[in-house]
């Protein structure tokens, strides 16, 4: 158990130093329209930040229900591509 927790942590420690915090990911499309997860906030300098990340980032975790047809799932999840994202798969 200890070890599997170190792996989730060092895992999301890398992607978080590769993240360039532009909150494309945190964006979705509901009924047409493209819509802000309700839990990103916008920082002065563009950058974003998650309210829930430390959240996030617990072994049991499972996807939070964000609208009606959206949930929230991890980066490594998304199967979205993003231009100049380093976190693409």
């Amino acid at each position: 158990m200890i070890s599997l927790f170190f792996f989730i942590y060092l895992s999301s420690f890398d992607l978080e130093q590769k993240c360039f915090r532009c909150g494309k990911c945190c964006f979705y499309e509901l009924d047409g329209k493209i819509k802000k997860c309700k839990h990103l906030v916008i920082l002065r300098n563009t950058k974003t930040l998650c309210r829930i990340y430390k959240q996030r980032l617990k072994v049991n975790w499972k996807p939070l229900r964000i609208d009606k047809k959206t949930y929230c799932i991890s980066r490594k999840k998304d199967t979205r591509k993003f231009i100049f994202c380093p976190l693409n798969s």
